[in-house]
């Protein structure tokens, strides 16, 4: 149920959390979406073990949905962008963060198979039915989360490599 809420409401306070200044907050709850494979594969060797063969099969389709979802790719990319602003108090920092796990910048094609697991009816409209979100402005949305993504991952990655050139061209003392 907890992956099931953080795929389908996570949307609403992920961006948030990060932007209001709560780093370490937004760091734990970008791991909680992060670790969902882990958790996953518990639930599947419990289902062997118990002899629910019926569910493998299900967990396996969630697992995949969790896999290329669009709350994972953005939780990766803020649990970069803290550890970014958090962790990284020196151009060394910021090298050795890129070294380690170089922030991804996607192609279309592959942002294209991502798959909106958002739940846009959460919060209930008083709107008239036809001033509701229609199934065009859904898409538009996600299509919008996607280039904002895109952008976030460019920016990390501009960054690092911005601090590589100059770890390269500094001086040694």
């Amino acid at each position: 149920i907890k992956h099931i809420l953080l795929e389908t409401l996570g949307y609403m306070w992920s961006s948030q959390v990060f932007s209001l200044g709560y780093l370490q907050t937004a760091l734990v709850m970008a791991q909680m979406t992060l670790t969902s494979n882990r958790q996953t594969s518990d639930s599947l060797i419990a289902a062997y073990r118990s002899g629910a063969f019926h569910k493998i099969v299900e967990i396996l389709d969630f697992q995949d949905q969790l896999q290329h979802s669009l709350q994972r790719i953005t939780a990766g990319c803020l649990r970069q962008s803290v550890e970014l602003f958090a962790r990284c108090h020196s151009v060394e920092d910021i090298v050795a963060m890129f070294e380690e796990a170089c922030p991804m910048v996607y192609p279309v094609e592959v942002a294209r198979q991502w798959k909106d697991l958002r739940d846009l009816t959460a919060l209930k409209s008083w709107q008239p039915k036809e001033e509701q979100l229609t199934s065009e402005q859904r898409k538009n949305s996600f299509e919008q989360e996607i280039i904002w993504l895109q952008l976030r991952s460019c920016v990390i990655r501009s960054i690092c490599c911005v601090a590589s050139e100059a770890a390269k061209n500094t001086v040694p003392a």
